[in-house]
């Protein structure tokens, strides 16, 4: 069997999923050791492998040693089977084997356990003053453990931090990419920073071999350090400061938030600080086909568009199914293009090419399209495909098809001040007719933290000034009452009494936001347009969203609670409202200087 060779191909598939560095790496070497331990039992070919011999591989996992006599640990069974597990699902997604015998094997559960024992503030006060700053490697110790109890960043994170990510001056850390590739900025200590500047001065100059290599933290060797040499070099200290619970960086980490916590820290300001995400959902697999009498048909996918779009319909806004209409177009040219006239020929290698044909495009600006773009693109011809086979038409199920992750910029969305949303609102000429309406329009962005198609459904029907309300219809037709200030319902007043006449609007036309130029409902690109127009005359980049952004944080700023504003915005879940209302990095870092026990010198 070409142990190397299913492994390099396994490698490049995880590739193209997009996953870590790391994960490829790991899971490839987990399944190295399993198609050789096969080899070794006269497996021939992957095609082979049965539920059998996989149950056996999970049996020996479990009988398995450490070098010190010990068995492995529940996780590293899990990980070690994980990818295992993986290795088998490519080989039935892909097609070299026929069923997938992995289909119904679950991981091995750990067990409840208590939560280790954490250093006190004043035990980590101890162990970080340990090492002797006398000599480079003391030094060096210092400063590592300065910053990973400052920054509760994580041990690969920390060891990937180059010297330009370190601003001394702004006692800032930069994450450029963390766990699901993911970037954030974190505020560092007084103490930290002293020390961090105290070891690139007197000790990084001794350890450096390389004059080009970036890397902050350097071994004796002038090498970057590798993640068990970093464990292992926190656990000794930990140990030379006579500490009764052995310390990892891990341990750090859970310290800081712990320590943080029990100074009243938000969680939110918490949340961000360690850059925790969302849990993906758990893919369902299914390893079943169906014969159906639809297939017989074979129909052509654009034969299938206006039943597809009827049944979806039923339950997302009209607004979502014009944009499926748009992906499924593109998608139904690239498969006349490729030869792909009937729905059932339509497979896994296909849909893979179709990926790999948006790459290749330059888009809009010249550039390539942008990884949510490609996401988005894919996932609607995936709904289009699901429906087709639930409704027979196809005998491929597109449910084992992997998507690839979306990859997540390091930059966030820079939210604008509150003085700049002043400047922007300040902008437009007032004394006329469409200044004034220009203005208005962007105090509901702001104000009412509206969307742009919200806005632009208003009727005159929709405000009632007697009640100081304006009804909003938003996603999925749910409709919300919005509340007016006074100085909001003056100026609404003044809009419809001065401003609006002299817009010349049709005398049935119920549109509260009108265009000069035809007298009916001003355009919805237009409604974006407004706002670029005055942010690009100031040298700003504000659009419509980006105001709605800025009234999520701003309420959070001013001590909002995060329930309120998720009804304030609109949303469903309040996954969606955290990703509005940003942890602004001052608000981050004020939190870090009020609760940190070490943000001070």
């Amino acid at each position: 069997m070409k142990v190397e060779l299913w492994c390099e191909r396994f490698a490049e598939y995880l590739r193209l999923l997009n996953r870590s560095q790391a994960t490829v790496y790991g899971y490839t070497l987990e399944t190295r050791l399993f198609l050789r331990l096969l080899a070794e039992q006269g497996l021939k070919d992957v095609s082979e492998i049965s539920r059998e011999q996989i149950h056996a591989y999970r049996l020996h996992l479990h009988n398995q040693r450490k070098p010190n006599g010990e068995p492995l640990a529940v996780s590293s069974q899990s990980c070690k089977l994980g990818a295992v597990l993986c290795f088998v699902r490519y080989l039935y997604t892909e097609q070299f084997i026929l069923s997938n015998p992995a289909r119904d094997v679950k991981l091995p559960k750990a067990p409840d356990t208590l939560p280790p024992e954490l250093p006190t503030e004043e035990q980590v006060e101890q162990l970080i003053e340990t090492p002797d700053v006398e000599t480079p490697l003391g030094l060096r110790d210092r400063a590592i453990l300065e910053v990973l109890y400052s920054s509760a960043i994580r041990n690969a994170e920390l060891r990937a931090l180059t010297i330009e990510d370190v601003d001394l001056h702004r006692l800032e850390l930069r994450v450029r990419c963390g766990k699901g590739s993911k970037g954030r900025v974190l505020p560092l200590g007084e103490p930290a920073a002293l020390w961090v500047e105290a070891y690139l001065v007197k000790s990084r100059p001794w350890l450096v071999r390389d004059a080009e290599n970036e890397v902050l933290f350097l071994n004796s060797l002038g090498r970057p350090l590798r993640g068990e040499s970093l464990t292992d070099l926190v656990r000794v200290i930990g140990e030379q400061a006579k500490l009764s619970m052995k310390v990892t960086p891990h341990i750090l980490r859970h310290c800081t938030a712990t320590h943080m916590l029990a100074r009243k820290a938000g969680l939110r300001q918490l949340q961000k600080l360690l850059g925790q995400c969302q849990q993906h959902r758990a893919l369902h697999q299914s390893g079943n086909h169906r014969l159906t009498t639809g297939v017989l048909e074979m129909s052509s996918p654009r034969e299938l568009l206006e039943p597809f779009l009827t049944s979806r319909a039923l339950y997302v806004a009209e607004v979502t199914v014009n944009g499926d209409r748009r992906y499924l177009e593109s998608f139904f040219t690239f498969l006349e293009s490729v030869g792909a006239d009937h729905i059932g020929i339509v497979d896994f290698e296909c849909f893979t090419s179709y990926r790999e044909h948006l790459e290749k495009q330059p888009g809009r600006w010249g550039r390539g399209f942008g990884a949510a773009f490609i996401h988005k693109s894919m996932q609607v011809p995936r709904l289009f495909l699901n429906w087709a086979f639930d409704n027979g038409h196809t005998l491929v199920d597109f449910t084992l098809y992997p998507m690839p992750h979306r990859v997540f910029a390091v930059a966030e969305i820079e939210v604008p001040t509150v003085d700049q949303v002043k400047q922007l609102l300040a902008a437009p000429d007032l004394s006329t007719s469409s200044g004034f309406r220009d203005f208005l329009i962007m105090e509901f962005y702001y104000t009412l933290a509206m969307r742009r198609r919200e806005s632009h459904r208003l009727d005159l029907s929709d405000l009632s000034l007697s009640r100081k309300t304006v009804r909003v219809v938003g996603k999925k037709s749910r409709e919300r009452l919005l509340p007016l200030s006074d100085r909001l319902c003056a100026l609404i007043d003044r809009y419809l009494r001065e401003s609006r006449p002299q817009l010349r609007p049709y005398p049935d036309e119920q549109a509260f936001w009108i265009s000069p130029q035809n007298g009916g409902r001003l355009g919805y690109t237009y409604l974006r347009e407004i706002v670029h127009r005055y942010s690009q005359r100031l040298g700003l980049k504000i659009y419509p969203h980006l105001l709605r952004h800025a009234s999520a944080t701003h309420l959070l700023e001013g001590g909002a609670e995060l329930a309120h504003i998720q009804a304030f915005l609109g949303h469903s879940d309040p996954n969606s409202t955290e990703r509005y209302a940003k942890v602004q990095p001052l608000e981050l870092k004020a939190e870090f200087e009020r609760c940190h026990p070490r943000s001070r010198a």
